[in-house]
Order: structure tokens, then sequence, then C-alpha cells
């Protein structure tokens, strides 16, 4: 509805720390209106100088996909800001888990260092007797396809197609598959997702 929405901002960023929202819209930057503008001019008014100021009017929705709600302003600070794509490695206390050993990550967005990332947090949860794991890709936009594949395919063996595309003709086809096969050992995977889990992230969902 030519506004610009927030789908996933990043936690360790100057929004994420201000507490804006996946689903909050971007009315003004510093007064100035976002209405018809592309994403590209909307991110260009967004950046600046490391330590400049940046006022955002933000419309937080009475429920989602609603034209009203509240409005109100943010002022962040712009810093240069260091993408760490998989969060919050741990095994769920004895109070949600009983007496299993269940391992949690988030994985935020898919870069290209997510796979290796991936592999050094489920590593370390494996060395603590890990028994099942739960992977977090709620508010996950996407990103490289190649770096979802390169995950999902540590859970399925060699060769499985992990996404395909179909085009107007059958040289246009093409697959991507689990190159080295799983990986990991035959554990509960359960993987959560909501409505702002996309592209890349919906792509290792499906698998």
């Amino acid at each position: 509805d030519d506004t610009t929405v927030i789908v996933s901002p990043m936690e360790d960023s100057p929004a994420g720390r201000a507490g804006l929202l996946p689903g909050d819209r971007i009315l003004r930057i510093n007064g100035k209106t976002t209405e018809h503008l592309s994403l590209t001019a909307v991110g260009d008014m967004r950046k600046g100088t490391v330590g400049e100021k940046t006022t955002l009017t933000i419309l937080r929705p009475s429920a989602p996909g609603a034209s009203d709600g509240n409005v109100f302003e943010k002022t962040l600070t712009r810093e240069v800001i260091q993408l760490h794509s998989v969060k919050d490695p741990h095994l769920l206390p004895a109070s949600i888990a009983g007496g299993d050993k269940v391992g949690y990550l988030r994985i935020e967005e898919f870069g290209e260092n997510t796979p290796a990332e991936f592999n050094r947090a489920l590593d370390g949860l494996e060395k603590q007797g890990l028994q099942a794991l739960v992977i977090d890709l709620r508010n996950n936009g996407g990103g490289l396809v190649d770096a979802a594949v390169e995950v999902a395919g540590q859970f399925v063996p060699a060769n499985t197609v992990i996404v395909s595309l179909k085009g107007r003709s059958a040289d246009q086809d093409q697959a991507f598959r689990a190159k080295g096969g799983r990986q990991r050992g035959d554990y509960p995977v359960a993987l959560l997702i909501n409505g702002y889990s996309a592209s890349a992230a919906e792509i290792m969902a499906g698998a």
C-alpha cells in the first residue's frame, strides 16, 4: 500500500535496540515522507555518516495488516552493523525440555557466512550431548539460496533436491541438491516459522 514495512529488524542494530518490530511501517525519515518511494530510495534516506542521528516516524498497526494504529518517532544513531546470522545457540532449560537435551538456535538471515556459523553453533551443541534440535526461522526474510541449501543439506541424504526452479522452457529448469548429504545425527529437528519467514527461510523449512 505504498508504505515501507519492516520485515525483520536486526537485533544487534540501532533499529533492533530501539524496539522496532516486524510489521512496523516507516512513514517518514527526518520528516520526509516515504510514500510512493522505492525501497532503494528509502534505503538511501536512512544511510549516512556513522554517529549521525536519524529520526523515523513509525506506524505500528493495531492488528496485522491494519492501516490504523499507534504513530510514534524513534531517533537512531547510525553505526556500522556487524552481521552475524546464527544467534543464541543453547540447550533449553529442564523447565522446558524436561530430561531431554534439546538444542535451540536461531538463523536471522542466510548470508555467505551462515553455513560456517551454523556448523560452529551446532558442533558446540552436539558436544553437549544434543538429543533434539529447534531451528528458529521466525522473522528470517531469506538471503542466499545457496546458504540455505547448504544448511538444509546437512539433514537429508546426499543428492536430495532441496528446491527446484521450473522455467518456461526446459533449459531454464534448475535443481539445487544436497551436496555432502546427511552429516548430522538422526535426532528430531523442529523448525519455527511465521508470516515473516520468507525466501531462503521458506526453502529450508520446506526441505
